[in-house]
């Protein structure tokens, strides 16, 4: 038996949340319908206008694709788009430090999964990569031998009960899964047999192009 996983990055959207949006006030949240998902990448995010919005701080609070809360504050645009340095996989809010108008938010065209998790029992480690492409992607597949979950007894009295954290380690030491599957721009089918703890993809760049990656691991139910 063998389970399939298959997860997707749709091309850029530059209207995808918001269209000519506007706010007044001292602290003015841009009215969305929150919070705002990202599904299977975590990704950048654009702020848009044709105005002048450069005096102004957008700020974006969120989570990553490990769950990770994260914010910053981005410089409006100027008759132009300027894209976050942070990817998410969800938005709580976002908000500027004064009035605006004509705002426009969309997703950008990069992208990183989550650690796709496989069977490390299998006696025969096979997994196949497919993957599909349309338009102009520009993608690479790695893989972590890490352990990236830990829980820890953190109780100061130990043995009168426990008190346990949880971590995701969200930056284990990576490698590349195979030549052909770094900077790929087109469909690829690659099959690893060693083993291995997780995969991710991440998505370096896209021009209205959408990937759909598919994992195939044998003796998965």
């Amino acid at each position: 038996m063998s389970r399939l996983i298959s997860i997707s990055f749709p091309p850029a959207n530059a209207t995808l949340f918001g269209t000519n949006l506007s706010g007044a006030g001292l602290i003015s949240i841009v009215p969305l319908n929150y919070p705002l998902i990202f599904p299977n990448f975590a990704r950048n995010i654009t702020l848009s206008s044709t105005g002048n919005l450069s005096l102004l701080t957008f700020t974006i609070v969120g989570t990553d694709q490990y769950g990770n809360v994260i914010d910053e504050g981005i410089v409006g645009p100027n008759a132009d788009s300027v894209t976050s340095v942070n990817q998410y996989h969800t938005i709580a809010r976002i908000y500027a430090n004064g009035n605006y108008d004509a705002l426009t938010i969309g997703s950008a065209t990069t992208g990183t999964s989550q650690w796709i998790k496989v069977n490390t029992f299998n006696i025969d480690p096979n997994i196949t990569i497919a993957t599909e492409v349309t338009g102009a992607v520009n993608y690479s597949f790695f893989q972590t031998i890490d352990q990236l979950e830990q829980v820890t007894n953190i109780s100061s009295n130990i043995g009168q009960g426990s008190t346990l954290s949880y971590v995701v380690d969200s930056t284990p030491v990576t490698y590349p899964v195979t030549a052909t599957l770094t900077a790929a721009t087109t469909k690829q089918l690659y099959t690893m047999t060693t083993p291995t703890m997780a995969i991710q993809v991440v998505v370096n760049s896209s021009t209205a192009g959408t990937l759909t990656v598919n994992i195939l691991q044998q003796g998965i139910i």
